[in-house]
């Protein structure tokens, strides 16, 4: 297994302080940024302080790109029923999934902190984003039982000004507001 970066491995105060210099100094000056780094006592080479440069740099792209795709689609395609983000809400948690699995490799290249701080990071992700989707499932169903008493007031006024009795009005009303609901997928209906 392949040994992880010294730059992966700097605390997080350093790794946020060197990652905020990749974007400030516009991922260049690597060569530089490698003797400010040993400055600060670390002994990190240039290449290794450009191959995490570059990481980097690919991961904000990736991000940027995904903003500005999803921006693009909200305005073509408005989602009412949020149907988007409950796919990634989906993406996110099968990542999630893997990352839960890739950790037995990871026991082998890291110490039982390292192994534990992990461990703790991959189970607060994965306690937010349940949260998250019985938020959208309370959201879905509010939603739901909204439509549902509109679409059976509409259909009782309806089935009364035609001449149906106030009874005969409720029945229907009932009817048709039990087939009203906002399709989610992975909502259990």
């Amino acid at each position: 297994m392949a040994t992880r970066s010294k730059v992966d491995m700097m605390p997080p105060d350093d790794r946020a302080w060197l990652e905020s210099e990749f974007v400030r100094r516009g991922f260049s000056q690597y060569e530089e940024l490698a003797e400010l780094l040993q400055e600060r006592g670390y002994a990190i080479e240039k290449s290794s302080v450009h191959r995490a440069g570059q990481k980097l740099k690919k991961r904000l792209e990736r991000i940027q790109a995904a903003t500005e795709g999803a921006r693009q689609i909200a305005l073509i395609a408005p989602d009412d029923a949020d149907n988007r983000s409950m796919a990634v809400m989906s993406m996110v948690q099968n990542d999630l999934y893997e990352i839960m699995e890739n950790l037995e490799a990871v026991e082998e290249a890291a110490s039982a902190g390292e192994r534990l701080e992990l461990l703790k990071d991959v189970s607060l992700s994965i306690s937010r984003i349940s949260r998250a989707r019985v938020n959208q499932s309370r959201w879905a169903d509010e939603i739901n039982g909204k439509l549902a008493a509109e679409v059976k007031a509409a259909a009782i006024a309806g089935a009364q000004a035609e001449g149906l009795t106030p009874e005969q009005a409720e029945r229907i009303g009932s009817a048709v507001a039990s087939r009203v609901q906002i399709y989610l997928p992975d909502n259990g209906r």
